[in-house]
């Protein structure tokens, strides 16, 4: 017998995690764990928290722990894939310019830019014509990634863990680009232009993507 909790229950937990926030003055990384869970059990809840739980998330974006910068990320993810909400599209103006200075420095954790790469695309999908001010520098960002998610090194059968971090770092781009590539025709013209000239290149780090050395990824979505 499953048991069904009402949806006041969610938002009385989403209150409680600003209730803390505001009392430690910090971030922590639990709470954003326990966002993404809400987000998948109460997304109405959550969504009606977006505004309050918005400045936290945008300093959690900023922090120096890779960890928290991750699940920051997640919880963004989660708003824009699971509850579609329209707090993402009023204010992911503020989160973009973060996630871009994230993927240009190169001291930024692996881990912590194969989530920027999806969440850019889930982004997108939300967001639309309004994310015109960001989609150059994405594709541009996106693009030099794909050049080192497909650079195998020469020994890379003794190096697993490497391989194991490009596998990843490919189905963020390939999760990324099937958004663009799948929802341009709902975007402006201009947007549209400017996809034409990075098609080439998607099409052949897809390609790229197939080779022996790889594990098997989503780029059929592409096709």
């Amino acid at each position: 017998m499953q048991c069904h909790l009402p949806d006041d229950h969610g938002t009385h937990v989403v209150e409680l995690i600003i209730r803390a926030f505001n009392q430690r003055g910090d971030i922590f990384d639990e709470a954003f764990l326990a966002l993404s869970a809400i987000a998948n059990k109460f997304p109405d809840a959550l969504n009606r928290k977006v505004e309050d739980l918005g400045p936290f998330i945008v300093f959690g974006l900023k922090s120096s722990n890779a960890a928290i910068i991750r699940n920051a990320c997640g919880v963004l993810s989660d708003l824009c894939t699971l509850t579609e909400s329209p707090g993402i599209i009023q204010g992911f103006s503020e989160y973009m310019p973060i996630l871009l200075e994230h993927l240009k420095a190169s001291d930024t954790e692996k881990s912590v830019k194969v989530i920027i790469i999806s969440l850019i695309g889930d982004t997108f999908l939300l967001t639309k014509d309004r994310f015109s001010d960001f989609f150059e520098e994405s594709l541009n960002l996106l693009e030099s990634a794909a050049k080192v998610a497909v650079k195998i090194p020469e020994d890379y059968e003794e190096k697993p863990e490497y391989m194991r971090h490009l596998s990843q770092l490919q189905s963020g781009l390939i999760e990324s680009y099937t958004c663009f590539v799948q929802n341009i025709q709902e975007t402006e013209d201009v947007m549209y232009q400017t996809l034409g000239q990075f098609i080439y290149n998607i099409f052949a780090f897809a390609m790229n993507t197939v080779d022996e050395k790889f594990h098997p990824t989503m780029v059929s979505k592409l096709f």
